[in-house]
């Protein structure tokens, strides 16, 4: 399926993943708890562009997908508080990953403008984050804007929630849109197993572009 739209991404962890409960965890996705709406892979110098999830059988009690769509709750942010907006697409914040084998980090702002102003991506992923040293007065206004952007990004008037059933799949924008899930619980029995994949955008703009070309425009 995923050949039909592009080139699967190759990463450090290799180009499909299994995501399933792993006693021997190295991270909190392959746990049972809760994960916080987030994007995947902020460090890397070309960030994923699309995330495929597919489920394969999700039967413990609890485990439901959780969506935002952050361009909608950025928006939302420079309506109410044009000043925490500014803050956070002015201010470069540092994400990382490490292991044994592998150092990733990369510079970018939460909120990522393009030329003309309009939001081009959002950036969140409180597990990888930091911020540098900076003047006290500067982290203050950043850090209360942080805090507001993350009432919104929580809040479930801002969240869709549904339960994968086996067989289903979705592609969600990693620029754009965060994902994350609820905990579940794993005294009643069951199982929970998804396959995830990336693609970048360069390789889904293309296999468009190609069709459009090829079937004429439409």
């Amino acid at each position: 399926f995923m050949g039909l739209i592009g080139n699967i991404k190759l990463t450090n962890w290799g180009g499909v993943e299994d995501v399933r409960v792993d006693a021997d965890a190295f991270d909190l996705t392959l746990t049972n708890r809760g994960l916080e709406p987030h994007v995947d892979n902020p460090y890397r110098f070309s960030t994923v562009g699309y995330v495929v999830l597919h489920c394969l059988e999700n039967s413990f009690a609890g485990g439901d997908s959780t969506i935002v769509d952050g361009f909608a709750v950025a928006e939302r942010l420079r309506r109410e508080d044009p000043a925490a907006f500014d803050a956070l697409a002015t201010t470069p914040v540092y994400f990382r990953y490490e292991d044994e084998s592998t150092l990733l980090d990369n510079l970018r702002s939460l909120i990522g403008l393009d030329a003309a102003g309009r939001v081009e991506r959002v950036a969140w992923s409180n597990r990888t984050e930091f911020v540098d040293a900076r003047p006290a007065e500067e982290l203050a206004r950043y850090y209360a804007a942080r805090a507001r952007f993350a009432e919104l990004l929580y809040s479930e008037a801002m969240t869709v929630t549904f339960k994968l059933q086996p067989g289903q799949a979705f592609i969600l924008d990693n620029y754009r849109v965060l994902h994350g899930r609820k905990p579940f619980e794993l005294a009643g029995g069951g199982n929970r197993h998804m396959r995830q994949a990336y693609f970048d955008r360069d390789m889904v703009s293309s296999r468009q572009k190609v069709l459009r070309r090829d079937l004429g425009g439409r």
